[in-house]
């Protein structure tokens, strides 16, 4: 049977709660692997970051060190994700295989991130630092560094909803789809990208923001107390992207 949903003119819009409450639905159906899940990344995120701590390496004001980071905690981040992904849309896969799907599902992701990460990155240097390392304050910028920093944290809101355009490809390649390509994605994901960020302020908000905010502490007990935060930021964007694939080529 043709899948009809292939040729439709246009997509309805997504909505931002339904996408979010069907994510929430997915991670209760599929509580215990989930839990498993985020123990994994949880542990790892805090092994990598007390190393970093270990090692005296200042995310702050090392550019090569933010990327390093960035880069280390972003593959067991997609490494996580593309499994929880796989859980929701295709339980009766064997659920901790590492193939080929998964692995260009965790390429692409750490592809599409790394310019954000980048960006990131170039956004942090413009920010004045004291000796604590902290963030100067009142900071003091030049005319031409605010500039600068307004015109990289546009270029980041257009990455991000670039990003968010192609989310259906890769996990089109996680489950085999090999007509989820990027400019199907970019099209299916029309009229979508402001429900996903919906989705992602009412689920992750919270946790993002005292995960970020344990995270920078020099005491090993904030970092311990943050990392269950980071694995549930981990798992509810895959919950997202999945319901997210799942209404846009299943109904």
């Amino acid at each position: 049977m043709t899948d009809r949903s292939r040729d439709l003119p246009g997509p309805e819009p997504l909505k931002g709660l339904h996408l979010a409450a069907g994510a929430w639905r997915s991670m209760q159906a599929n509580a215990r692997p989930m839990l498993v899940l985020g123990v994994v990344v949880a542990v790892a995120t805090l092994v990598v970051e007390q190393g970093a701590a270990t090692l005296g390496v200042d995310i702050k004001t090392s550019t090569p060190a933010f990327l390093a980071l960035a880069l280390v905690t972003g593959l067991i981040g997609a490494t996580v994700s593309g499994m929880a992904t796989r859980l929701i849309l295709q339980p009766e896969a064997p659920r901790w295989r590492v193939d080929g799907r998964l692995v260009g599902y965790v390429a692409v992701i750490l592809l599409l991130s790394l310019v954000g990460n980048l960006l990131l990155a170039f956004y942090m240097s413009f920010v004045p630092v004291g000796p604590d390392g902290a963030p100067a304050n009142p900071p003091v910028l030049t005319p031409a560094q605010a500039s600068q920093m307004f015109l990289v944290m546009v270029a980041m809101i257009v990455t991000t909803w670039v990003t968010i355009r192609l989310m259906l490809w890769p996990v089109g390649l996680l489950v085999g789809d090999r007509d989820m390509r990027p400019s199907r994605s970019f099209s299916l994901m029309r009229r979508g990208v402001f429900a996903v960020i919906l989705a992602y302020a009412v689920l992750a908000t919270g946790p993002f923001f005292i995960y970020a905010a344990l995270a920078g502490q020099a005491d090993p007990w904030g970092r311990l107390i943050g990392a269950p935060f980071a694995a549930f930021i981990s798992l509810a964007i895959a919950a997202i992207q999945a319901e997210a694939y799942r209404q846009r080529t299943r109904g």
